[in-house]
């Protein structure tokens, strides 16, 4: 479920979902961010995350020089 604005009330969400309000408030409490411990939880994996994709792209461009210069020395024939 994609969150809504918050100008739209439980019921007009349930409708567009089809479901019941019992079943969004049980998905809401599985789901959902319940307390500064998960919230905290949350920003630490997605700051490890955007960590490991720069760790990511530094790894690939590296490859891309190792193989970019083994590919010239191949060529020239050293």
């Amino acid at each position: 479920m994609v969150d809504s604005p918050k100008s739209k009330t439980v019921e007009l969400i349930c409708q567009e979902h089809q479901i019941s309000p019992g079943t969004f408030y049980k998905w809401k409490e599985s789901f959902g961010i319940q307390n500064n411990e998960d919230k905290k939880r949350l920003r630490g994996l997605e700051k490890a995350n955007e960590q490991l994709k720069k760790m990511f792209v530094e790894l690939e461009l590296e490859k891309r020089v190792i193989s970019d210069a083994l590919e010239i020395r191949g060529a020239s024939g050293l």
